[in-house]
């Protein structure tokens, strides 16, 4: 019967505010050798996300690191 069913005795997942995608994107520059830093403007207009791991591959360098609202460019 269901009117007998307790609904408060049922162990019901809680869902936070995490959130994860992927996001690859391509550049194109005519002289890579004058690159040398990528600056993000992400966490200006995200502000409620705390971290981004970056992989980046350039004729120069690979680069694994994780950015934060304090730590916004990849220098390479």
């Amino acid at each position: 019967d269901h009117d007998k069913h307790d609904h408060d005795k049922h162990d019901h997942e809680e869902h936070g505010g995490h959130g994860e995608f992927i996001v690859e994107y391509h550049f194109d520059c005519g002289n890579i050798a004058k690159l040398n830093q990528i600056d993000t403007q992400w966490f200006k207009h995200f502000p409620s996300t705390e971290s981004m791991s970056v992989n980046m591959i350039t004729e120069k360098a690979q680069v694994a690191t994780e950015l934060s609202k304090n730590n916004h460019k990849v220098s390479f």
